[in-house]
């Protein structure tokens, strides 16, 4: 199954390659296994949240068409891309905003890859819930894979320790081929 996002679509369209949706929860709404959503190039302003589990077998995919060409730019002061769903992939995004976690994952069996993620301003401060460019945060979770991504700018160097650029609580999973550069921890 294919949807489609473009910034020049409508949530009220049938996601189609033709008649794209406008945003990536709407997309992500309607996702069932074996799905991946396109995400045309563009700049996505608002959080995405991802709920929709896929299976073993049949994984649900988010894919910037063009690598760090779909830009997503978050509020407030938690996670930019919040998943909440099993067997997902997050591939190609450009990721910043005000929050204190660029992708926060709570799920197990994903893989976050090939993404950009960079100037989180961590406007809710130095806290005890930290944050990361990428977190793999339920330590209940597991195979949480993180690779070849390029994260930057998370907080101000020095300003927090509990502000990294890659922090991962899940049991197994595979941290690879990620570069990493100021960072506030």
């Amino acid at each position: 199954y294919h949807l489609y996002v473009s910034t020049a679509g409508s949530d009220s369209n049938a996601g189609s390659i033709s008649k794209p949706f406008r945003t990536i929860n709407k997309a992500a709404s309607v996702a069932k296994p074996s799905t991946t959503v396109h995400v045309a190039p563009g700049t996505y302003n608002g959080n995405v949240t991802t709920r929709n589990h896929g299976t073993a077998t049949a994984r649900i995919r988010y894919v910037s068409d063009t690598k760090w060409g779909a830009k997503i730019v978050g509020t407030g002061t938690e996670g930019m891309w919040t998943n909440n769903a099993n067997y997902i992939d997050i591939v190609g995004f450009d990721i910043a905003g005000s929050g204190r976690m660029g992708i926060v994952n709570w799920a197990s069996n994903t893989l976050v890859q090939g993404n950009h993620i960079h100037n989180l301003t961590i406007s809710g401060g130095c806290n005890g819930g930290g944050g990361a460019g990428v977190v793999n945060a339920n330590y209940s979770g597991s195979n949480g894979d993180v690779i070849g991504n390029v994260v930057h700018d998370i907080g101000k160097p020095g300003a927090c320790n509990g502000v990294q650029g890659i922090y991962s609580s899940n049991r197994g999973g595979k941290i690879l081929n990620n570069v990493v550069y100021r960072a506030s921890a």
